[in-house]
Order: C-alpha cells, then sequence, then structure tokens
C-alpha cells in the first residue's frame, strides 16, 4: 500500500501575475501546511510539455518520481432511460 501524501493538484497561476513569485509562495504554504500536518513530504504533478511547470516544480526541490498514461473514453447513452 502506498504511503498518504498530500498533493498539490493543478497549481496555477494567471498569466498575468508570473513571475512575481505568487507559484513559489503557493507551493511554500502548501509545504509548510504538510510539515504541520505531520507529512514527510509533498507530491504535485504537471503535463510532460508543461516545460515552465516541470521547471518551477524543480526549483522548489521536486524530483520526478514517474509519468503516467492517462485514458479518455467518450461515453454513448444506449436503451430506454438515456436522457443525454
Amino acid at each position: 500500500r502506498m504511503p498518504q501524501v498530500p498533493y498539490v493538484e493543478a497549481w496555477y497561476v494567471e498569466p498575468d501575475h508570473r513571475g512575481q513569485g505568487y507559484g513559489i509562495q503557493l507551493m511554500k504554504r502548501a509545504e509548510q501546511w504538510a510539515l504541520e500536518q505531520g507529512f514527510s513530504e509533498l507530491g504535485s504533478d504537471t503535463d510532460t510539455h508543461n516545460h515552465a511547470s516541470i521547471a518551477a516544480h524543480k526549483h522548489l526541490g521536486f524530483e520526478e518520481t514517474y509519468r503516467i498514461v492517462c485514458f479518455l473514453k467518450q461515453l454513448k447513452p444506449t436503451g430506454a432511460g438515456s436522457s443525454r
């Protein structure tokens, strides 16, 4: 079983506000919260093509651990009771 690790999902700063340290402040606060809760690790993710985010994560000391493949399936209603 994987240990529980707090996770920062969808870390995002509006383009007009980038480069001003807001993203770092957000992540540092998440790190502080995780430590206060007794955790020793913090997880996060980004798209493989988002080079700015990858660089920001590395700048903050994150290490790449693995890559995943995501899937999407289009659903089509079938039979009675389908209202969409």
